[in-house]
């Protein structure tokens, strides 16, 4: 969702790293799909020490584009 999404980017500009990330949470379950904003969340996921979270996320990735072989690797890596 538009709406989710942009408030994830009003987040992270002004530095609020917990609410950006519970954002982006939110507009990944409004679009499964956006893979560059799962990516933006594994990084957030990763510099708030949620490895688990970064993994699965990481894995999700994978799965929708199994070419992202690095998304592979990372989810191996954080998982």
């Amino acid at each position: 969702s538009p709406f989710w999404k942009l408030l994830y980017e009003r987040s992270k500009e002004q530095g609020d790293m917990l609410s950006a990330r519970n954002y982006a949470s939110k507009a990944i379950e409004a679009d499964p799909n956006d893979i560059p904003l799962k990516y933006e969340y594994a990084d957030l996921c990763i510099n708030a020490g949620k490895y688990k979270e970064a993994g699965e996320t990481f894995e999700q990735i994978f799965r929708l584009c199994p070419e992202r072989t690095e998304a592979r690797t990372e989810a191996l890596k954080w998982g």
